[in-house]
């Protein structure tokens, strides 16, 4: 029978901030934290901080995915934060006047706008991260013959005319030219704009003004702007529709009577009115959508800037390079917004709400990611992830997380890997490029290009824009090829490329053939599916309940011969103490289910807590499957139950939970 295959489960009982602290093994194994509530402080002055309800106000482009971060703090966590998206402008202002703990805005303070006043820098020390990450759409109502386009390209050059009003109907030769095939209706163009101060107007005009200053500059300045105009909040109408809000431009673009309209808005908003969005030409000479992985590619050329002593630029975005960024898969029209975070104890702000408000900070640089592309939004890169986390610290309060393990307890960031061979066949003794595309871009590792298990070549390292290629010759015969990426940071997954097919052929005469059958055992793997659970409601003789993160047995070796998860607790210890609680006062109720295949899957029985001799602490069986009927994949849970002795000392306890299949 295949080695049995353990994972161990670090078990944490954690003080009344609500926070974990990992005890990690020498030996590379997956680790569950489990959290309890707190046993109960002598003094509360001498308490560590704790989530407290706090207040934030700002952006408008961003607000989709605050609102997943509160829904997700709330329920995951049991932190409250209330939002409200007024504009960038008034987040700024409200966390300036301290009527706020944090704020979201698009665009750092003191804009220097040529048709408005800038905002000053504020008297309370504060710091940005990076947030959300999007890319600015040109959303659009166009029908040819009563069907709707939903595939336009455009050129930088030619979006800035539309809406500097010197193309002004959508059968103008300019935009042709973009789209050769299509036969564009004669009709007139209705650009629709922000009317209110929109940051989604600052990013426009800001990238107007870098890529295409020689017509934004003289529009600008007819309209009454001091040339050179650069970023503005406030565009300059001229025949233009104005709407308040993302959702105002994107409700008007999507009303029936609207046709022949096009409007900026962030994607998000672009995707829940159901709006096609153009393709906007790249520095590379592509026509690319704002998706998500488009984003992430191009801001993966974003610069930060380094500027301590200024404020009001320190730490903010530069988009040049992101602008002109020479990968063909870059979206040009990508940024990011920022979250504006105190740094000092004044304003309203105590260790409590610190301490809340960089809870905050870290579930949005990293489990907030995650969910990013759902809502239209990008992942942040990497480069800007460690960006932000280098600030969080500088948050009063905020819990302190060593080198890598920031992001600790989320789920790894997919990535995706992408082959591709220079031809589908060679002759014998020919040469094949095999090229590997990773995304997002940015992320670090190798790239193994494999058939079957055989390595082809020494693994490549991946650039900077996710490629990797090897030239390589073949044996005769017909070859599937994989790459397989191997990240650096544990923060991204690993992952398999779809198997591309490669056929080496004799050069003349009759072809000569190699086959090869590499067969290797399928899997038989137990993993956890998170590093995260919470033991609830724990005092001083009583009970702290919750739930054992799911573990995934996958049983594909082809053999049927059963399996058997048994687990076994070691006693609890007190964080930074020297008193116990013993493994056997842990007990559960297992629960098990099939997630496919044909085997059957059985739970253990219930062990109560307390139970003497031995319970938990002397090994039990989690879930199992008999032979003649284990082949699949399967899930394993259990409700947990800690039975707090009445001696117990107030602190933080862990232990660890040993999960072994054989």
């Amino acid at each position: 029978m295949t080695s049995p295959v353990a994972r161990t489960i670090n078990a944490l009982w954690a003080d009344e901030d609500g926070g974990t602290t990992v005890r990690r093994k020498a030996r590379a194994l997956a680790v569950l934290v489990l959290s309890a509530g707190p046993v109960l402080f002598a003094s509360p002055a001498s308490a560590a901080p704790r989530p407290v309800v706090i207040n934030g106000a700002g952006s408008t482009w961003a607000a989709n995915a605050v609102e997943l971060w509160r829904g997700e703090l709330r329920q995951q966590r049991g932190i409250f934060l209330n939002y409200a998206s007024t504009g960038s402008s008034d987040g700024r202002a409200q966390f300036a006047g301290g009527t706020v703990d944090f704020a979201v805005s698009d665009v750092p303070y003191g804009l220097k706008d040529a048709f408005g006043q800038a905002d000053p820098v504020p008297r309370r020390p504060f710091t940005y991260l990076p947030s959300v990450a999007g890319g600015t759409s040109f959303a659009y109502n166009l029908r040819v013959d009563g069907r709707p386009v939903t595939d336009l390209r455009l050129s930088g050059e030619t979006v800035t005319r539309i809406f500097t009003r010197d193309v002004t109907r959508w059968d103008d030769p300019r935009i042709k030219a973009d789209n050769p095939g299509l036969a564009l209706p004669s009709i007139d163009i209705v650009p629709v704009v922000r009317q209110d101060s929109a940051a989604t107007t600052g990013h426009f005009t800001e990238w107007m003004s870098a890529r295409y200053p020689e017509l934004w500059n003289p529009y600008c300045q007819a309209s009454g702007g001091t040339p050179p105009c650069g970023a503005t909040v406030h565009f300059p109408a001229d025949g233009h529709i104005g709407q308040s809000g993302s959702t105002g431009v994107a409700g008007y673009v999507a009303q029936a009577s609207a046709e022949g309209a096009i409007g900026y808005v962030e994607y998000s908003y672009a995707i829940n009115a159901r709006l096609p969005s153009v393709k906007l030409l790249n520095a590379a000479g592509s026509y690319v959508a704002p998706t998500a992985d488009a984003v992430t590619v191009a801001l993966a050329a974003a610069e930060v800037v380094d500027n301590p002593a200024d404020p009001a630029t320190h730490l903010t975005q530069k988009l040049d390079k992101v602008f002109a960024n020479p990968d063909p898969r870059a979206y040009p029209l990508s940024s990011y917004s920022y979250l504006v975070v105190p740094t000092t104890l004044e304003f309203g702000t105590d260790e409590n709400k610190g301490y809340t408000v960089g809870e905050l900070a870290y579930h949005a640089l990293c489990q907030g990611q995650l969910r990013a592309p759902q809502l239209g939004y990008a992942s942040l890169p990497p480069n800007l992830v460690r960006a932000g986390l280098d600030q969080v610290g500088r948050i009063p309060g905020a819990a302190t997380r060593t080198a890598g393990e920031e992001c600790q307890g989320t789920q790894p960031v997919p990535t995706r890997v992408a082959l591709t061979a220079s031809s589908p066949s060679v002759g014998f003794g020919e040469p094949v490029t095999l090229t590997a595309v990773v995304t997002p871009a940015g992320v670090g590792g190798v790239v193994e290009f494999r058939r079957g298990t055989t390595l082809i070549a020494a693994p490549v390292a991946v650039n900077v824009s996710g490629f990797a290629s090897v030239t390589t010759t073949l044996p005769l015969g017909s070859h599937a090829v994989i790459a397989a990426f191997l990240p650096d940071d544990p923060a991204y997954t690993p992952v398999v490329s779809e198997t591309v097919t490669v056929a080496v052929g004799e050069s003349g005469g009759t072809p000569g053939q190699e086959i090869v059958a590499e067969i290797a055992p399928g899997p038989f793997s137990l993993a956890v599916a998170s590093q995260n659970a919470t033991l609830a409601g724990g005092i001083v003789g009583g009970q702290a309940t919750g739930t054992l993160a799911a573990a995934t047995v996958t049983d594909l070796r082809g053999a049927n011969s059963g399996w058997n998860v048994v687990a076994q607790i070691e006693d609890f210890t007190q964080v930074g103490g020297a008193a116990t609680i013993p493994g056997a006062r842990l007990g559960w109720v297992p629960s098990a289910a099939r997630v496919s295949g044909s085997g059957t899957v059985s739970a253990g029985g219930p062990v109560a807590p307390g139970t003497t001799p031995g319970g938990l602490a002397d090994g039990v069986t989690l879930c199992s499957a008999a032979a003649g009927g284990s082949a699949g994949t399967f899930t394993c849970a259990a409700g947990l139950t800690l039975s707090i002795p009445a001696t117990t000392a107030a602190g933080v306890y862990s232990a660890t939970l040993t999960l072994t299949l054989a």
